[in-house]
């Protein structure tokens, strides 16, 4: 971690040598050296180095707050303290948990390793890569997090929907796109037509009680909010109020919004 020096040590009035002024900041001469060789300005170049006091806190208190943003693939590299691309472009990933995991990459300038905490799916997603929801997973941290929400019976995958919807870089239409268009895609061959709604389209429906791009979670609690399924255009749960239950709220409805 970069030391931080207390710069109102440094007096504005005064000028200092470069031993000086390491001596007041608790800084070693090189240091000094190296802020002269960044742009810290002397009085001349005349030996020794002579440096204003206004100078030197000023330049203390800029290199304290300058903020430094990585862009996107950018990684910070703690060796030379600055952004930067790994070299050739290419890094590694090593996984640290079900879901999480670093990608490393070496710096172009050190060849020290840089690090940045990434997920898988959401590179995958970036990338244009077709991911479909359900996995072989079967809790295998189940001792280690306490409700895992990966960790359930095979076919019973609404709880993963939450939660890759809950990471960083993935939407909640991204997520339902993994469990409806990506695998009716990955199952029909053209030129059936898969992922909409529409007349002469293939797909089985659901229908829930809510909106799921607000609350993924709704997919997780069939038993409240799963109304029905419709599977080849018949419905095989019917958990929505009779016909004419229905259209008398319809036209409740839309006298309400005229």
């Amino acid at each position: 971690m970069a030391r931080r020096f207390n710069c109102r040590r440094v007096k504005i009035h005064r000028t200092y040598t470069i031993a000086e002024a390491a001596a007041i900041l608790g800084a070693h001469k090189h240091t000094v050296s190296r802020w002269i060789a960044a742009g810290l300005p002397t009085i001349d170049d005349r030996r020794p180095l002579i440096i204003h006091g206004e100078d030197l806190r000023g330049f203390i208190d800029a290199r304290r707050h300058k903020k430094q943003t990585c862009r996107p693939g950018e990684f910070f590299c703690l060796g030379c303290k600055a952004p930067r691309r790994p070299a050739g472009d290419m890094t590694d990933y090593i996984l640290k948990t079900a879901s999480r995991g670093l990608l490393r990459g070496i710096c172009p300038i050190c060849d020290g390793f840089i690090h940045r905490a990434a997920s898988l799916s959401t590179i995958a997603q970036k990338a244009g890569a077709k991911i479909l929801i359900g996995d072989d997973y079967s809790g295998v941290f189940r001792d280690a997090v306490q409700d895992d929400p990966l960790d359930h019976q095979v076919g019973c995958y609404g709880r993963e929907f939450a939660f890759y919807g809950g990471m960083a870089g993935l939407s909640a239409a991204d997520v339902l796109a993994w469990g409806t268009k990506n695998a009716g895609q990955l199952l029909m061959d053209a030129p059936g037509k898969v992922g909409v709604i529409e007349s002469g389209a293939q797909a089985d429906l659901i229908i829930v009680d809510g909106d799921p791009l607000a609350d993924l979670t709704l997919l997780a609690r069939p038993g409240q909010a799963l109304k029905a399924v419709i599977r080849d255009g018949v419905f095989v749960i019917d958990r929505l109020p009779p016909v004419t239950k229905r259209r008398t709220e319809l036209n409740r409805d839309l006298a309400l919004n005229t």
